[in-house]
């Protein structure tokens, strides 16, 4: 199942890739005790511990830290989509909000736009 937020299951997924791969000990000493030590919390609050393993998880499994990305951009954007639509009187836009896979399109399609398109600072998304 596909994740987008850094949960506590996703980091045990990711560390036992990173053991496998053998991408762990090419991580710096401090990065491998924060991921190893995150692999046995059972919940992850901490904006500043998220962001933390999200670059821990660019290291390791990039796809993935690009996957929880373009979702935190996707949503940002469906956030500011749904507001136009219900000021134009559309109720039903509120659903747009929990279809998933309009969200992550709405990411990457932001994602892989030139830089001259975007609009959205993606360093407010990522501080989440």
């Amino acid at each position: 199942m596909q994740q987008y937020d850094i949960t506590p299951q996703l980091i045990k997924e990711v560390f036992r890739k990173a053991l496998r791969t053998k991408t762990y000990w090419r991580l710096p000493p401090g990065e491998r005790a924060i991921l190893y030590l995150s692999s046995k919390l059972k919940r992850i609050r901490s904006k500043i511990l998220k962001q933390i393993l999200l670059k821990i998880i660019s290291k390791v499994a990039p796809a993935v830290a690009r996957r929880i990305i373009a979702f935190k951009i996707g949503l940002k954007i469906a956030y500011q989509r749904v507001k136009q639509a219900l000021e134009w009187g559309y109720t039903k836009a509120l659903e747009w909000l929990k279809d998933k896979t309009y969200i992550l399109y709405l990411g990457w399609t932001h994602i892989t736009n030139p830089p001259w398109h975007i609009e959205i600072n993606l360093q407010e998304i990522l501080e989440y």
